[in-house]
């Protein structure tokens, strides 16, 4: 079972460098904006995120869409310092922070938009959370989220046999479908290239993703992990694959 203080902990640290070296994560933030942007009504009264983080995600959301009301979430509190900044420019929206964790906090219903960048991966009850999701939004209310698939560091979970039980897309989408009819869903593959594997755990250091074990490496585990890599390697490269899925959901009412 993930560790929610861990997390916490993890992520705290890794914000300040998270936007810099969080290169899939960004780019993830683009991708689902750009495939709601086709679906989603642009000017709405509520939209809550959830696992706003520092921020990819509710700059790309701001460019385009105009809610009266933005309820914004994280589990780490210490995240707002990054996020005021983004939303200093828009005058016309109130902002409003819930910070928690959001398999346990009461939410503002009547939500027009759920938006979840990169987060779901760290809810332990998936079915609960997609049933809360749907008694939030309002009637033609839509969730659009981004998480990952069972490919998602393939190579580190093969390596340590530590890591995330990530779910297929159709047992995600198994999941969600009591309460929301699927619109889009979306599932690719992405590899990023690192000159040693040290670098390949520099990495998910600096982007707050190691929180699965508390458990330190002595200089023999990391010799292992660094030989073990060997068998992931591209042109002299250390591969480090990402699995990301981008999912958009439209309320079922429920009577």
């Amino acid at each position: 079972m993930i560790s929610k203080n861990l997390l916490k902990q993890r992520f705290c640290s890794a914000s300040s460098t998270y936007n810099k070296h969080a290169v899939i994560q960004s780019k993830m933030a683009v991708e689902l904006v750009e495939i709601a942007n086709c679906i989603l009504p642009l000017k709405s009264k509520n939209i809550l995120e959830l696992g706003c983080g520092t921020g990819l995600l509710t700059t790309e959301i701001l460019k385009i869409f105009s809610p009266a009301n933005y309820y914004i979430n994280d589990i780490v509190p210490d995240i707002q310092e990054y996020i005021t900044p983004i939303t200093t420019h828009y005058k016309n929206t109130d902002f409003n922070y819930i910070f928690g964790d959001i398999e346990y906090l009461n939410f503002p219903d009547n939500q027009n938009i759920i938006w979840s960048g990169a987060t779901i991966q760290w809810v332990q009850d998936l079915e609960t959370f997609f049933m809360k999701m749907n008694r939030l939004l309002t009637n033609n209310g839509y969730l659009a989220l981004s998480t990952f698939g069972p490919d998602n560091y393939k190579e580190i979970k093969s390596i340590t046999t530590q890591g995330i039980e990530y779910l297929s897309m159709p047992e995600l989408l198994k999941k969600a479908m009591p309460w929301f009819e699927v619109i889009k869903a979306k599932e690719t593959t992405e590899e990023l290239l690192f000159n040693s594997p040290v670098e390949v755990l520099k990495h998910m250091r600096l982007t707050g993703v190691n929180a699965i074990s508390e458990s330190s490496w002595t200089k023999r585990d990391l010799n292992k992990f660094c030989k073990s890599y060997e068998n992931f390697m591209q042109n002299n490269k250390y591969i480090l694959t990402y699995n990301p899925y981008y999912i958009v959901l439209k309320k079922k009412e429920t009577f």
